[in-house]
Protein backbone atom coordinates (compact mmCIF):
# COMPACT_ATOMS: atom_id res chain seq x y z
CA UNK A 1 0.00 0.00 0.00
CA UNK A 2 1.58 3.15 -0.97
CA UNK A 3 1.37 6.58 0.90
CA UNK A 4 -1.66 8.51 0.22
CA UNK A 5 -1.42 12.55 -1.03
CA UNK A 6 -2.30 14.78 1.01
CA UNK A 7 -3.75 16.60 -2.18
CA UNK A 8 -6.67 14.57 -1.15
CA UNK A 9 -7.28 16.86 1.92
CA UNK A 10 -7.88 20.51 2.12
CA UNK A 11 -6.75 20.61 6.26
CA UNK A 12 -5.98 17.78 8.77
CA UNK A 13 -6.55 18.89 12.35
CA UNK A 14 -6.21 16.84 15.49
CA UNK A 15 -7.93 17.49 18.31
CA UNK A 16 -10.35 14.91 20.35
CA UNK A 17 -11.82 11.52 20.09
CA UNK A 18 -14.00 11.94 16.55
CA UNK A 19 -13.20 11.56 12.90
CA UNK A 20 -15.03 14.45 11.02
CA UNK A 21 -15.19 15.25 7.30
CA UNK A 22 -16.06 18.65 6.38
CA UNK A 23 -18.08 19.80 3.09
CA UNK A 24 -15.83 19.47 -0.11
CA UNK A 25 -14.00 23.24 -0.74
CA UNK A 26 -14.26 25.30 -4.17
CA UNK A 27 -11.80 22.57 -5.99
CA UNK A 28 -13.70 19.69 -4.30
CA UNK A 29 -11.39 18.98 -1.97
CA UNK A 30 -12.26 17.54 1.38
CA UNK A 31 -11.11 18.84 4.78
CA UNK A 32 -10.46 15.82 7.44
CA UNK A 33 -10.43 16.45 11.10
CA UNK A 34 -8.19 13.86 13.63
CA UNK A 35 -9.46 14.32 16.82
CA UNK A 36 -6.61 12.06 19.36
CA UNK A 37 -4.39 14.46 21.04
CA UNK A 38 -5.31 16.82 23.92
CA UNK A 39 -1.88 19.34 23.75
CA UNK A 40 0.31 20.73 21.12
CA UNK A 41 1.52 18.68 18.55
CA UNK A 42 5.53 18.58 18.70
CA UNK A 43 6.88 16.33 16.46
CA UNK A 44 5.72 14.43 13.23
CA UNK A 45 7.57 11.07 11.32
CA UNK A 46 6.29 9.79 7.71
CA UNK A 47 5.81 5.88 8.27
CA UNK A 48 5.19 3.44 5.55
CA UNK A 49 2.39 2.45 4.25
CA UNK A 50 0.64 5.42 4.09
CA UNK A 51 0.69 5.98 8.16
CA UNK A 52 2.27 9.15 10.53
CA UNK A 53 2.90 9.37 13.79
CA UNK A 54 2.76 12.19 15.98
CA UNK A 55 3.77 13.03 19.14
CA UNK A 56 2.38 15.31 22.14
CA UNK A 57 2.77 17.36 24.97
CA UNK A 58 -0.02 15.15 26.34
CA UNK A 59 2.64 12.24 26.07
CA UNK A 60 1.59 10.08 23.89
CA UNK A 61 2.65 9.08 20.47
CA UNK A 62 -0.49 8.13 17.99
CA UNK A 63 0.09 6.19 15.07
CA UNK A 64 -2.48 7.49 12.13
CA UNK A 65 -3.82 6.24 8.76
CA UNK A 66 -3.54 8.52 6.51
CA UNK A 67 -6.23 7.06 3.81
CA UNK A 68 -8.88 7.35 6.39
CA UNK A 69 -7.75 9.75 9.22
CA UNK A 70 -8.15 6.68 11.75
CA UNK A 71 -5.84 5.93 14.91
CA UNK A 72 -4.28 2.57 14.51
CA UNK A 73 -2.19 3.04 18.02
CA UNK A 74 -1.83 5.40 21.12
CA UNK A 75 2.06 4.65 22.22
CA UNK A 76 1.79 5.84 26.21
CA UNK A 77 5.52 5.08 28.09
CA UNK A 78 6.64 8.89 28.16
CA UNK A 79 6.29 11.17 31.88
CA UNK A 80 6.69 14.30 30.17
CA UNK A 81 5.99 15.82 26.37
CA UNK A 82 7.25 13.71 23.34
CA UNK A 83 9.53 16.20 21.39
CA UNK A 84 10.94 13.94 18.91
CA UNK A 85 10.49 11.08 16.75
CA UNK A 86 12.58 8.85 14.15
CA UNK A 87 11.45 6.66 11.66
CA UNK A 88 13.49 3.60 11.91
CA UNK A 89 14.09 -0.05 10.32
CA UNK A 90 11.47 -3.29 10.93
CA UNK A 91 8.47 -0.83 11.56
CA UNK A 92 10.22 0.56 14.56
CA UNK A 93 9.78 3.98 16.25
CA UNK A 94 12.01 6.46 18.09
CA UNK A 95 10.55 8.74 20.67
CA UNK A 96 12.49 11.56 22.71
CA UNK A 97 10.86 13.04 25.56
CA UNK A 98 11.14 15.92 28.28
CA UNK A 99 11.06 13.01 30.63
CA UNK A 100 15.07 12.98 29.69
CA UNK A 101 14.16 9.41 27.73
CA UNK A 102 14.11 7.82 24.38
CA UNK A 103 11.57 5.25 24.08
CA UNK A 104 12.22 2.49 20.90
CA UNK A 105 8.51 1.26 20.17
CA UNK A 106 7.62 -1.58 17.88
CA UNK A 107 4.66 -0.14 15.92
CA UNK A 108 3.20 -3.31 14.74
CA UNK A 109 2.64 -4.70 18.29
CA UNK A 110 2.97 -1.30 20.30
CA UNK A 111 5.38 -2.82 22.69
CA UNK A 112 8.43 -0.64 23.85
CA UNK A 113 11.51 -2.35 23.15
CA UNK A 114 14.02 0.06 24.84
CA UNK A 115 14.14 2.62 27.48
CA UNK A 116 17.06 4.49 26.74
CA UNK A 117 18.68 6.87 29.41
CA UNK A 118 21.56 8.99 29.15
CA UNK A 119 20.66 12.43 28.88
CA UNK A 120 20.69 14.57 31.68
CA UNK A 121 17.70 16.96 30.61
CA UNK A 122 14.73 17.25 27.75
CA UNK A 123 15.33 15.73 24.74
CA UNK A 124 14.83 18.17 21.57
CA UNK A 125 16.17 16.08 18.29
CA UNK A 126 16.47 12.82 17.13
CA UNK A 127 17.98 11.30 13.61
CA UNK A 128 17.94 7.48 12.58
CA UNK A 129 21.33 6.84 11.18
CA UNK A 130 22.88 3.76 9.19
CA UNK A 131 24.26 0.93 10.62
CA UNK A 132 21.72 0.31 13.39
CA UNK A 133 22.42 3.87 15.14
CA UNK A 134 20.27 6.36 16.42
CA UNK A 135 21.62 10.37 17.68
CA UNK A 136 20.00 12.40 19.92
CA UNK A 137 20.20 15.87 21.30
CA UNK A 138 18.72 17.86 23.90
CA UNK A 139 18.95 20.67 26.52
CA UNK A 140 22.32 19.08 28.05
CA UNK A 141 24.27 20.29 25.17
CA UNK A 142 25.15 17.33 23.79
CA UNK A 143 24.66 14.61 21.13
CA UNK A 144 24.54 11.09 22.12
CA UNK A 145 25.08 8.24 19.41
CA UNK A 146 23.28 4.60 20.76
CA UNK A 147 23.52 1.39 19.23
CA UNK A 148 20.07 -0.01 18.53
CA UNK A 149 21.32 -3.21 16.45
CA UNK A 150 19.84 -5.86 18.57
CA UNK A 151 17.49 -3.82 20.74
CA UNK A 152 16.28 -5.55 23.64
CA UNK A 153 13.18 -4.75 26.21
CA UNK A 154 13.68 -2.23 28.75
CA UNK A 155 17.25 -1.99 27.83
CA UNK A 156 18.79 1.38 30.22
CA UNK A 157 22.16 2.81 28.50
CA UNK A 158 25.64 1.77 29.54
CA UNK A 159 28.86 3.74 29.49
CA UNK A 160 29.55 5.08 26.32
CA UNK A 161 32.50 3.47 24.59
CA UNK A 162 33.98 5.21 21.24
CA UNK A 163 33.76 3.69 17.48
CA UNK A 164 37.00 2.34 16.27
CA UNK A 165 38.59 5.22 13.44
CA UNK A 166 36.55 2.60 10.97
CA UNK A 167 33.64 3.20 12.30
CA UNK A 168 32.75 -0.08 13.82
CA UNK A 169 32.15 -0.36 17.79
CA UNK A 170 34.93 -1.12 19.77
CA UNK A 171 35.31 -4.59 21.59
CA UNK A 172 33.27 -3.57 24.23
CA UNK A 173 30.30 -1.72 22.72
CA UNK A 174 26.86 -3.64 23.19
CA UNK A 175 24.87 -4.02 20.47
CA UNK A 176 21.27 -3.60 22.96
CA UNK A 177 20.89 0.19 23.01
CA UNK A 178 24.45 1.03 25.16
CA UNK A 179 25.96 4.35 24.32
CA UNK A 180 28.63 4.47 21.34
CA UNK A 181 29.08 7.96 21.49
CA UNK A 182 28.98 11.30 23.26
CA UNK A 183 29.62 14.36 20.66
CA UNK A 184 29.89 17.79 22.67
CA UNK A 185 31.01 21.00 20.72
CA UNK A 186 28.05 23.20 22.01
CA UNK A 187 28.01 25.42 24.62
CA UNK A 188 23.65 25.64 24.91
CA UNK A 189 21.16 23.54 24.32
CA UNK A 190 21.31 21.08 20.86
CA UNK A 191 17.59 22.00 19.37
CA UNK A 192 17.77 19.62 15.85
CA UNK A 193 20.00 17.04 13.77
CA UNK A 194 19.77 16.14 10.50
CA UNK A 195 22.35 13.54 8.80
CA UNK A 196 24.29 13.71 5.71
CA UNK A 197 25.92 10.67 3.51
CA UNK A 198 29.47 10.08 3.88
CA UNK A 199 28.63 8.94 7.88
CA UNK A 200 28.25 12.97 9.03
CA UNK A 201 25.87 15.03 11.53
CA UNK A 202 24.58 18.75 11.65
CA UNK A 203 23.91 19.88 14.66
CA UNK A 204 22.29 23.39 15.69
CA UNK A 205 22.09 24.75 18.73
CA UNK A 206 20.64 27.97 20.44
CA UNK A 207 24.61 29.02 20.65
CA UNK A 208 23.59 30.69 17.49
CA UNK A 209 26.36 27.59 15.65
CA UNK A 210 25.79 24.96 13.05
CA UNK A 211 28.41 21.62 13.58
CA UNK A 212 28.93 19.68 11.10
CA UNK A 213 30.36 16.04 12.61
CA UNK A 214 32.66 12.82 11.24
CA UNK A 215 30.66 9.95 13.03
CA UNK A 216 33.33 7.69 12.17
CA UNK A 217 35.94 9.51 14.32
CA UNK A 218 34.01 11.72 16.49
CA UNK A 219 35.21 14.80 15.23
CA UNK A 220 33.90 18.28 13.91
CA UNK A 221 34.72 18.67 10.56
CA UNK A 222 33.44 22.34 10.11
CA UNK A 223 31.33 25.06 12.30
CA UNK A 224 29.17 27.17 10.24
CA UNK A 225 28.31 30.58 11.90
CA UNK A 226 26.06 33.44 10.44
CA UNK A 227 22.98 33.30 12.91
CA UNK A 228 23.01 36.25 15.35
CA UNK A 229 20.27 34.55 17.55
CA UNK A 230 19.38 30.73 18.22
CA UNK A 231 18.83 28.16 15.83
CA UNK A 232 15.84 26.28 16.12
CA UNK A 233 15.98 23.76 12.78
CA UNK A 234 17.81 22.50 10.08
CA UNK A 235 17.08 20.58 6.99
CA UNK A 236 19.33 18.77 4.49
CA UNK A 237 18.97 19.93 1.10
CA UNK A 238 19.24 18.59 -2.21
CA UNK A 239 22.86 19.60 -4.02
CA UNK A 240 24.80 19.62 -1.03
CA UNK A 241 23.15 22.82 0.50
CA UNK A 242 21.69 22.91 4.19
CA UNK A 243 19.11 25.57 5.27
CA UNK A 244 18.47 26.54 9.07
CA UNK A 245 15.80 28.88 10.54
CA UNK A 246 16.45 30.48 13.66
CA UNK A 247 14.47 32.56 16.50
CA UNK A 248 14.38 36.41 14.71
CA UNK A 249 12.93 34.65 11.73
CA UNK A 250 15.90 34.70 9.35
CA UNK A 251 16.76 31.52 7.20
CA UNK A 252 20.50 30.62 6.10
CA UNK A 253 21.16 28.22 3.07
CA UNK A 254 24.91 26.89 3.22
CA UNK A 255 26.88 25.57 0.27
CA UNK A 256 28.17 22.45 2.35
CA UNK A 257 31.10 21.79 0.14
CA UNK A 258 33.02 24.98 1.50
CA UNK A 259 30.10 25.87 4.10
CA UNK A 260 29.53 29.27 2.46
CA UNK A 261 26.54 31.23 2.55
CA UNK A 262 24.59 30.89 0.05
CA UNK A 263 21.40 33.05 0.72
CA UNK A 264 19.44 34.75 3.39
CA UNK A 265 15.45 33.90 3.33
CA UNK A 266 13.87 36.64 5.33
CA UNK A 267 9.62 36.89 5.36
CA UNK A 268 8.97 35.73 8.96
CA UNK A 269 8.26 38.00 11.65
CA UNK A 270 9.22 35.36 14.73
CA UNK A 271 11.05 32.39 15.02
CA UNK A 272 11.57 29.85 12.76
CA UNK A 273 10.54 26.50 14.43
CA UNK A 274 10.40 24.24 11.49
CA UNK A 275 12.01 23.53 8.18
CA UNK A 276 10.69 20.84 5.39
CA UNK A 277 12.14 20.36 1.84
CA UNK A 278 9.45 19.82 -0.90
CA UNK A 279 9.86 18.50 -4.77
CA UNK A 280 10.69 21.25 -7.12
CA UNK A 281 13.22 22.63 -5.21
CA UNK A 282 11.30 24.23 -2.53
CA UNK A 283 11.53 24.77 0.75
CA UNK A 284 8.81 25.11 3.59
CA UNK A 285 9.15 26.88 6.79
CA UNK A 286 6.84 27.24 9.91
CA UNK A 287 6.57 28.99 13.11
CA UNK A 288 5.34 31.06 15.44
CA UNK A 289 1.69 33.17 14.58
CA UNK A 290 0.96 29.83 12.32
CA UNK A 291 2.31 30.92 9.33
CA UNK A 292 3.77 28.59 6.56
CA UNK A 293 5.80 30.52 4.04
CA UNK A 294 6.95 28.01 0.34
CA UNK A 295 10.28 29.54 -0.78
CA UNK A 296 11.68 28.98 -4.61
CA UNK A 297 15.16 28.10 -3.90
CA UNK A 298 16.11 28.60 -7.58
CA UNK A 299 15.99 32.71 -7.09
CA UNK A 300 15.08 32.36 -3.00
CA UNK A 301 11.59 34.30 -3.61
CA UNK A 302 8.23 33.60 -1.92
CA UNK A 303 6.33 31.37 -3.56
CA UNK A 304 3.52 31.54 -1.26
CA UNK A 305 2.46 32.41 2.35
CA UNK A 306 -0.14 29.89 4.16
CA UNK A 307 -1.82 31.93 7.58
CA UNK A 308 -4.39 30.47 9.30
CA UNK A 309 -3.32 28.20 11.51
CA UNK A 310 -3.75 28.74 14.99
CA UNK A 311 -0.53 29.11 17.45
CA UNK A 312 2.96 27.68 16.46
CA UNK A 313 3.91 25.42 13.72
CA UNK A 314 6.15 23.17 15.66
CA UNK A 315 6.50 21.15 12.63
CA UNK A 316 6.33 19.75 9.16
CA UNK A 317 6.42 16.90 6.88
CA UNK A 318 6.50 16.79 3.27
CA UNK A 319 4.50 13.72 1.68
CA UNK A 320 3.48 13.07 -1.63
CA UNK A 321 3.11 16.57 -2.45
CA UNK A 322 1.43 17.87 -0.25
CA UNK A 323 2.45 19.26 3.27
CA UNK A 324 1.46 18.16 7.21
CA UNK A 325 2.25 20.19 10.17
CA UNK A 326 1.37 20.31 13.37
CA UNK A 327 0.84 22.92 16.44
CA UNK A 328 -2.41 23.37 18.44
CA UNK A 329 -4.67 21.71 16.14
CA UNK A 330 -2.82 19.11 12.92
CA UNK A 331 -3.02 20.26 9.40
CA UNK A 332 -1.85 19.63 6.08
CA UNK A 333 -2.43 21.82 2.81
CA UNK A 334 -0.97 21.23 -0.76
CA UNK A 335 1.40 23.00 -1.76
Amino acid sequence: MGQPSVDAFDEVEVDAETVEEAAPTRSSRKTLKLHGHTQNVNCLAALADGRLASGSSDWSVIIWNLADGTQLATLDGHEGSVRCLAKLPDDQLASGSSDKTIVIWSIATKEQLAKLEGHTEALRSLAALDGGRLASGGLDKSIIIWNLAETRPRVRARSATWPTPSGSPSSNARADGSQLAKLEGHTEFVSSLVTLDGDRLVSVSADKSIIIWNLATGTQLAKLEGHNSMIFCVAALKGGRLASGSENGRIRLWNLADGKLLAKLEGHTAGVLCLAELAGDRLASGGSFGRIIIWNLADFSQLASLEGHRDFVRCLVALDGGLLCGNQNFTARSC
